[in-house]
């Protein structure tokens, strides 16, 4: 795959904490979507001791098993997805603060599944901002930064996508000259508004404005007309959670939608560039 990856069509799925597993993605993958993605999952120690203490207070996680030898038997039960065109990507959103040598077992085997490992600087629990992982990554870039440099070590040419928390960050030049450097293959950018219902496009229009990396549009997508603002801001594709974790089917119309616009808008063209003939 390209260090610039194509979404088509340009709605994906974004990670769904203990839903977007490999049952639900293989529905996704089903109904259309141009990329769907796994998890989040973590697996380093530390992140995975906490994610156990979260599931304790009832969030819904998974919680992978730390037996290094169960990791390839999970991996063919889970990750063995069967895309419907050539261009559906699959990615893997892993939470981390450490390249330990679980993590590094997880991630040798994981790749050989998966297009592009998504690593995850979006997280908000609490348990998971105290060991600095999630989106405390931004606000300390020195160890988003130690971090890439130990996952590019391990995996040193395979495509890495991010998931940010866009309202969060101070400086918006610093961190993609971070990606950048570490040959970031897309940056999911969750443009919450906080207090409100819809998306922060001008977060969006940020990203594209400072960086040639592409951009994920994500938070508030309900309807192709958001997904159509998000990709007018710059973005190269939007990404859809809350809605199909009640209807997986949802995806369908979107991609059905989607498609069938673009075909009015060809026929629409051609028609045009012959009445000028």
């Amino acid at each position: 795959m390209s260090a610039n990856p194509r979404f088509i069509p340009p709605i994906v799925q974004s990670a769904i904490a203990g839903i977007s597993d490999g049952a639900f993605c293989q529905k996704i993958l089903n109904y259309g979507a141009g990329m769907v993605t796994l998890g989040g999952f973590s697996i380093d120690r530390e992140s995975h001791l906490t994610t156990t203490r979260m599931i304790e207070r009832g969030r819904d996680e998974f919680l992978l098993q730390f037996k290094v030898d169960q990791v390839k038997s999970w991996c063919l039960e889970n990750l063995n997805l069967e895309k419907q065109t050539n261009h559906q990507l699959v990615s893997f959103n892993v939470r981390l603060i450490n390249a330990d040598y679980f993590s590094e077992v997880w991630l040798n085997e994981v790749t050989k599944f998966v297009d592009i490992v998504e690593i995850n600087a979006h997280c908000r629990q609490e348990e998971i901002l105290k060991i600095n992982g999630g989106h405390n990554l931004l606000l300390k870039p020195e160890k988003l930064e130690t971090l890439l440099d130990s996952i590019r070590k391990l995996l040193p040419s395979f495509p890495l996508g991010i998931k940010i928390r866009g309202h969060i960050i101070g400086d918006y030049s610093g961190l993609t000259k971070i990606l950048e450097d570490y040959s970031i293959s897309y940056i999911h950018v969750d443009a919450m508004l906080p207090g409100q219902k819809r998306a922060n496009i001008k977060i969006i229009r940020k990203f594209v404005e400072l960086t040639d990396i592409p951009i994920i549009g994500n938070n508030s997508v309900r309807t192709i007309n958001d997904i159509h603002t998000m990709l007018k801001a710059g973005a190269k594709a939007a990404s859809v959670a809350r809605p199909l974790m009640q209807n997986p089917e949802f995806m369908q119309y979107l991609v059905s939608d989607y498609t069938g616009r673009i075909a009015d808008e060809s026929n629409n063209n051609t028609i045009q560039r012959n009445n000028k003939r």
